[in-house]
């Protein structure tokens, strides 16, 4: 558990609270709060890796000066290299690579792809496919309003990135 108080240069003052489970819990979760008095902003959210290949949040904003408010769900699925090995049926617990690991060119990274999706109450839903092939990493996403009368895209991407 932790507090972070922030400081903006405009005189806006927030602050953070925020609850993560130890690594290696089975399903890791991350809950936070965001306050900014000054400005009426009240900010939530929620996150868990539900298992190795999918994490599911949501996130709550409202405005207490104009009853604003906003919720969105999301999810997280990952596609992995298979592996060569025979896996065993125990769920084994979720755990997070360190830093020297993230870093290591001969670590390599068993996840090849990752879809992540949004609704939110606006009737807005979003679209992301992130991919990776050796050194090329690309994403392709959309975003479409569910209300709109013209059509419902929005906003189309793509991104093509070489790492070397």
């Amino acid at each position: 558990m932790g507090v972070r108080p922030f400081y903006w240069h405009l005189t806006v003052v927030s602050t953070g609270l925020r609850f993560t489970t130890l690594p290696g819990q089975l399903n890791p979760l991350t809950m936070t709060l965001t306050v900014t008095p000054l400005m009426g902003q009240i900010s939530t959210s929620y996150a868990i890796k539900a298992s190795p290949y999918s994490a599911f949040c949501s996130r709550f904003n409202f405005n207490l000066y104009s009853y604003e408010s906003e919720l969105v769900v999301g999810c997280e699925l990952w596609q992995r290299r298979q592996p060569t090995r025979v896996a065993s049926k125990v769920p084994q617990p979720s755990t997070f690579l360190t830093a020297v690991e993230l870093t290591d060119s001969q670590t390599e990274d068993p996840v090849t792809g990752v879809l992540k999706a949004r609704f939110g109450s606006n009737f807005d839903l979003g679209f992301v496919w992130e991919g990776r092939f050796r050194n090329l990493i690309f994403s392709l996403g959309a975003t479409l309003d569910l209300l709109k009368a013209s059509g419902p895209v929005k906003n189309v991407g793509c991104e093509i990135t070489y790492t070397a």
